[in-house]
């Protein structure tokens, strides 16, 4: 699972499922979070393996450049 409500936290962290980049979202609502994910260039999809994965706004960029 990528975005969580670590353990101690005050608010969900998304963790970008291709590399290191986390965001801390500020928010303990799921719906909240995620919006806030969202608009700071995040991207949620389903992976390979049908489960949700999401990317960080650098890593949403490269595979956009890759697809061109």
């Amino acid at each position: 699972m990528t975005m969580q409500l670590d353990s101690g936290a005050q608010a969900f962290v998304v963790h970008c499922d291709e590399c290191p980049e986390s965001f801390d979202t500020e928010h303990v609502d799921f719906t909240a979070a995620l919006a806030a994910a969202k608009q700071n260039g995040w991207r949620v999809y389903k992976g390979p393996d049908k489960q949700w994965a999401h990317a960080c706004p650098s890593c949403t960029e490269d595979f956009a450049k890759g697809r061109r």
